[in-house]
């Protein structure tokens, strides 16, 4: 029913600025763009972190922010892409990550699903 998209909020009890994003039953054009923001944003970093355990750890500790998200608008397809891609996903300190071709190719997958469903949706 409410259709809020990316605005921040005072929260009263907190007082502090919080991001919300709701969509109706149907995911409109602007939740897609939202998504896909924050897509890119996050492969950028998966970029940054064959080499760094900490953007390592920055990157699943925001995929599953964002997963959490995905799970909150009800992007369900999506939301199981990214978990499977999270299952995979395991920080670590002193070597080179085992599975970051395999994140890397998820996260092109889930890009191209966002994608069309981005080129499908209407305002």
């Amino acid at each position: 029913m409410a259709i809020l998209i990316s605005e921040f909020v005072l929260d009263p009890i907190i007082q502090t600025r919080k991001r919300y994003l709701y969509v109706s039953d149907k995911i409109c054009r602007k939740a897609w763009i939202e998504i896909q923001k924050e897509l890119e944003e996050l492969y950028r970093l998966h970029e940054e972190t064959s080499a760094n355990s900490a953007k390592c750890r920055e990157f699943n500790r925001l995929s599953a922010a964002f997963l959490q998200k995905l799970e909150d608008i009800g992007c369900d397809r999506i939301a199981d892409l990214f978990m499977g891609l999270l299952g995979g996903c395991s920080p670590k300190d002193f070597s080179h990550c085992d599975n970051h071709e395999l994140t890397k190719g998820t996260l092109e997958r889930i890009r191209a699903r966002v994608k069309e469903s981005l080129d499908s949706s209407q305002e």
